[in-house]
């Protein structure tokens, strides 16, 4: 296989900037259109898939999409056949590509709880629910709104190849559940959490068997008799507005609204599709040139595999693949995304791994997603990153990222583990569990394709909110050339939960090295815990950062910083969606 240059050029961007006055042909999408019209504007098309057909027809052409949702019946894909092409919404309009199904047909039942049916349920079994545009909770114990939202543990038995694992909590918190088999048990671990479905319970002792297989894991990042824990998925825990339940044995979906939500005029979407778009390149045929603008993708689905989740850092699951995107990309070259919205799924938002060189992520709004909101990430061969395959000179720039990780604890706002030459620039991160920013993803200081990042201006805070081990910037391993600067964090939070790490603003982990770490803003930290080194203060290049203790001080220091850093003017409308 020849290796392909990944070469950032700024005169492909502009392209792609100015990509819809110089398109070959516009081809227009609408819910009123028919797919046997022209694709003019008169005469729109109604499927993005023949809009793609008929864009390949005539290469360089714009895809313009008007107002409405497209529930897709498969991934929209792309490949080196659609290079050069822009996909973006008409003017003032927010058209939405979904990988979702409308529930629809409710009836009241009892307790102010209604049901709908959902033919095929025991293959589409959905894990995450929206209900007029906000995430539903699946129903669970303890409550999500309660003081104490999680139980302690009294035991945890790893199990072994033919063993199960078991998680003893005390009796009085296991029941007859219907289907006990789709009962899971969501754990707080150090830096991630644990999700695996019951097999059986013994009430008298408060056991609970887990299902096999088991995962391969062993490690500090373990359940134990420390650890807290709920019970998700049950009907008989469905008790408060905002709770769900799929019961796929009958074919039910169950529901307690929120006040002021009436079943019959709001939209009831569950995700169906595990990504929304998939865009294929290969070494030999890279997808080239392609520019996503204004388009909103949602909906995406998140399954959770036999072994269930062993939370990794950056929302990874050791000894299962990567969890799905929204938008998953590989060997895609100088193509952009910009002004898109990514939002309500269980899995990540945009995905660029193998191959991908010298893209641009700009202006986008990533949120309310399960797992990181964007990750770029390359392959591994044991613990080297592939040199010739990792994504290099992606830029990531001026996104709106917060509230991700929402089923997956150990998830970041931005993730990128094995890259080189990233730039991570002007992006608001907030509101997640665990990490703000993470880079690097190389144990130890042995060097590493993994280098030239840079992550400055960016706008840090209310992070760390369930578990430890992570803070709003975090690295892995040594990078040399790279730099963190001018970034303006605060509000470092530590869970209940939290168990055993400190969260630090500043995070070198194992080998983080080779930075420089230049006029960053750090206040309102917890614990005053600014940073963290794994490697010796030499291995750095430390320039006047402000380290602020108490919150009525740091207003005076570095204000270049805290009048610039986060997103710039152009994009700040981004905060008021």
């Amino acid at each position: 296989m020849r290796r392909t240059a990944c070469v950032y050029t700024t005169v492909a961007l502009a392209l792609l900037t100015y990509s819809t006055t110089l398109a070959a042909a516009e081809i227009h999408v609408a819910e009123s259109g028919k797919d046997t019209n022209s694709g003019d504007k008169n005469a729109p098309v109604a499927s993005v898939h023949r809009a793609q057909e008929l864009a390949r027809q005539k290469p360089g052409s714009t895809v313009v999409m008007h107002e409405g949702t497209w529930f897709l019946p498969e991934p929209l894909l792309f490949t080196s056949a659609d290079s050069g092409t822009t996909w973006r919404a008409a003017e003032g309009k927010k058209p939405v590509l979904s990988g979702g199904r409308t529930i629809s047909g409710w009836t009241l039942k009892a307790n102010g709880i209604w049901s709908a049916p959902v033919p095929g349920a025991n293959d589409w079994y959905f894990r995450n629910l929206f209900v007029n545009g906000k995430r539903a909770i699946r129903a669970r114990f303890p409550n999500r709104s309660a003081k104490d939202y999680a139980i302690r543990l009294h035991g945890y038995g790893k199990g072994g190849a033919d063993t199960p694992e078991t998680v003893t909590v005390d009796p009085q918190y296991v029941a007859d559940w219907k289907n006990l088999t789709d009962v899971e048990v969501v754990g707080f671990k150090n830096w991630a959490s644990y999700h695996k479905r019951i097999q059986q319970v013994d009430k008298a002792t408060g056991a609970c068997t887990m299902m096999l297989p088991n995962n391969s894991y062993s490690g500090r990042n373990m359940l134990t008799s420390k650890r807290y824990a709920f019970f998700e998925n049950a009907l008989e825990l469905l008790d408060e507005p905002g709770e769900w339940y799929l019961d796929r044995t009958d074919e039910k979906l169950y529901y307690m609204p929120r006040e002021g939500e009436e079943l019959s005029k709001v939209a009831v979407i569950a995700p169906k599709l595990e990504s929304v778009v998939v865009i294929e390149g290969t070494a030999e045929k890279p997808v080239k040139n392609l520019s996503f603008q204004g388009l909103t993708f949602s909906h995406g689905a998140d399954r959770l595999p036999p072994e269930g989740h062993q939370g990794q850092q950056a929302g990874l699951n050791y000894g299962a693949p990567p969890p799905p995107s929204k938008i998953t990309a590989t060997y895609l070259l100088d193509s952009a995304f910009v002004g898109c919205t990514v939002s309500q799924g269980g899995g990540m938002g945009i995905s660029l791994l193998e191959g991908a060189c010298g893209n641009r992520i700009e202006g986008c709004h990533l949120h309310d997603l399960g797992n990181n909101g964007i990750q770029i990430h390359g392959p591994m061969e044991g613990k080297k990153p592939v040199e010739e395959k990792i994504p290099k000179n992606n830029r990531v720039e001026n996104n709106y990222v917060h509230d991700c990780g929402t089923v997956y604890l150990g998830s970041c706002g931005i993730f990128v583990g094995a890259g080189q030459g990233t730039i991570i620039s002007h992006n608001e991160v907030a509101d997640l569990p665990y990490t703000g920013i993470s880079v690097g993803w190389v144990w130890g200081a042995t060097p590493s394709p993994i280098c030239r990042n840079t992550i400055e201006w960016n706008y840090i805070h209310n992070v760390m909110r369930e578990v430890c081990d992570g803070g709003p910037i975090y690295v892995l391993g040594f990078q040399p050339e790279s730099s963190i600067r001018f970034n303006h964090i605060h509000g470092v939070r530590r869970g209940p939960y939290a168990h055993i790490s400190p969260n630090p603003a500043l995070y070198f982990d194992s080998g983080g090295s080779g930075f420089l770490v230049k006029e960053n803003l750090l206040y309102d930290i917890a614990k005053n815990h600014f940073e963290r080194l794994k490697e010796a203060r030499e291995k750095f290049q430390f320039e006047n950062n402000a380290y602020i203790e108490g919150l009525d001080n740091e207003k005076a220091a570095l204000p270049e910083v805290r009048a610039k850093a986060g997103l710039e003017e152009k994009w700040k409308k981004l905060l008021e969606q």
